[in-house]
């Protein structure tokens, strides 16, 4: 996550409960996970979405893969 300076890194951290949890700010938190995403690396990106692909919503799938 070098890519991130450490607020970026923070706001990243506090996207996840949300994307896992269905709230009010989880569009936003989606929408926030996407841009950090692609400032990550490859590796990175591909682990956090082989975690995440299985404890998410369908809903925040598509937001975010758009699969």
């Amino acid at each position: 996550m070098s890519d991130l300076n450490q607020n970026d890194k923070e706001d990243f951290k506090e996207t996840i409960p949300n994307i896992l949890t269905d709230t009010p700010k989880t569009k936003v938190a989606t929408t926030k996970f996407t841009v950090y995403a692609k400032k990550i690396s490859s590796s990175l990106g591909s682990a956090i979405h082989d975690i995440l692909v299985d404890v998410v919503s369908e809903a925040v799938k598509k937001a975010i893969w758009g699969a």
